[in-house]
């Protein structure tokens, strides 16, 4: 199991659309069964609103190149990609302990 954090910089005007694109890329995770059933948690900064923190475990260390095979994930990705800042998108991979 791995816990990620992914950090999002949200276009200007952007930030409900991200906000709906991030709960369907939850259920389709789900759906897939990549993730543990520990509930994903978003984070956005007061100071800076257009920047958002998400955090979610992947079920296992294959779930990662697996959510690369999905079509319905890599769909998801696709329109987060278009809502977020060029180079907006940035994981960060860490162990549970």
């Amino acid at each position: 199991m791995k816990a990620v954090i992914v950090t999002y910089i949200v276009k200007r005007g952007y930030e409900k659309e991200f906000e709906k694109i991030l709960r369907k890329h939850w259920k389709v995770l789900r759906s897939e069964n990549l993730t543990t059933d520990q509930l994903p948690f978003l984070l956005r900064d007061p100071e800076n609103p257009s920047i958002y923190k998400e955090i979610f475990e992947w079920k296992s260390r294959s779930s990662f190149a697996k959510a690369h095979e999905s079509r319905k994930v890599q769909k998801i990705w696709q329109s987060l990609m278009k809502v977020t800042q060029d180079g907006g998108m940035e994981a960060a991979n860490f162990q549970r302990i």
